[in-house]
């Protein structure tokens, strides 16, 4: 597990925010504010394993510099379309895009198409920025004739579904410097904690709340869960879902969680989840904007006496996500990761099985066990 932590790193889709101190070659370079205390001086290690005390008395945030030079990217763009004859289509339904600095986007469409007329239309979609960088990418309309109801016909059979036992995760992960555990919310139903800790698990992270339909919601099992867990022995940690799209959304819903919390002590940083990325556009956001948030959201925490981490998966790690000294949960579904960036848990995947749960569970690694 890497310790170090360049505050200044170099990379093609994040020189917005992440771009070489300075550099006369992008044009672009990153600039944190700092409350508390200079980010360059933070190093990694100032950061506990543990949520009893914040991990610094800084706050950062990130201040676009420089000469905007840099285009918007796809963060999803499909190969193909199909819609049946007659159906209506909007565009900008099937893309997800984001800029380094703005919050809004041009999104043009180039091609004709024809949704009353059957064939296959393609088209090129291009997203400018306000300084006029643009990126292109194209797919295809295929419009089809409308799809007829038949008779059932015999489904063709399915993939036979995999699983780890966790005394296999144990053998596969298991160490003096690491902690092995699960993370589990209302989806898992009663769970016999008992049991979970006697086949091995170390800890157990719990959903405390989720953010739907506008509107922050205690996970309807988190006090069982919280108490039981607890009760068994088990370390614990908590998350909480969100895509708030503003600063006030954000910290609002982490004055919410610490008064659910109401002072617990915890084993774990919080755990900030915010995956909302199928039509990222909707939400009005930049890259920065939305590591600001982030920001914002472990600067209420630690006001609490809490620690947070990022959780994020690998692709939106190195695409999207500047942690600074907060630890990252990487979610990244292998065998052995390739995430190069640090972290200090692994959701390794979401197939696992344990005694005292039904079904499949998300298990995880925790590096944090030797310091």
């Amino acid at each position: 597990m890497k310790k170090t932590l360049s505050l200044v790193i170099c990379a093609a889709l994040m020189l917005a925010f992440a771009g070489c101190k300075d550099s006369k070659e992008s044009g672009i370079s990153a600039s944190f504010e700092s409350y508390g205390s200079d980010p360059a001086l933070v190093s990694s290690e100032s950061s506990s394993s543990s949520s009893s005390a914040a991990a610094s008395n800084s706050a950062y945030t990130m201040i676009p510099q420089g000469e905007d030079i840099t285009a918007p990217i796809w963060l999803k763009i499909p190969n193909r379309v199909t819609l049946e004859k007659g159906d209506t289509i909007t565009i900008d339904r099937y893309l997800s895009y984001v800029d380094d600095r703005d919050s809004s986007v041009d999104l043009t469409v180039t091609g004709e198409y024809d949704m009353s007329v059957v064939g296959e239309y393609p088209v090129t979609v291009t997203i400018t920025d306000d300084a006029g960088n643009s990126t292109s990418g194209s797919f295809t309309i295929n419009v089809i004739e409308p799809v007829t109801e038949t008779s059932p016909t015999t489904p063709e059979p399915t993939a036979e579904h995999k699983t780890i036992s966790f005394s296999d995760f144990i053998s596969m992960y298991g160490s003096d410097n690491v902690m092995l555990g699960l993370d589990v919310s209302k989806w898992q139903g009663d769970i016999d904690f008992n049991a979970v800790k006697a086949a091995g698990c170390d800890f157990v992270i719990l959903r405390a709340m989720v953010y739907y339909e506008g509107e922050l919601l205690e996970d309807s099992y988190f006090r069982t869960n919280l108490e039981q867990a607890k009760a068994a022995g088990l370390k614990v940690g908590v998350y909480i879902y969100t895509f708030g799209n503003t600063e006030e959304i954000i910290r609002e819903h982490a004055d919410k969680l610490a008064e659910l919390l109401d002072g617990e002590e915890l084993d774990f940083p919080i755990g900030y989840d915010w995956e909302e990325f199928g039509r990222f556009q909707q939400f009005g956001l930049s890259m920065i904007d939305l590591n600001n948030l982030f920001y914002a959201f472990a600067d209420e925490m630690s006001k609490y006496g809490y620690d947070t981490m990022l959780y994020s998966s690998k692709y939106y790690l190195e695409t999207l996500w500047h942690p600074m000294t907060y630890g990252v949960w990487l979610a990244h579904y292998t065998e052995q990761t390739s995430y190069e960036g640090d972290y200090i848990m692994w959701q390794v995947n979401a197939i696992g099985r344990i005694d005292g749960i039904e079904g499949d569970v998300d298990i995880n690694v925790y590096y944090g066990a030797g310091e």
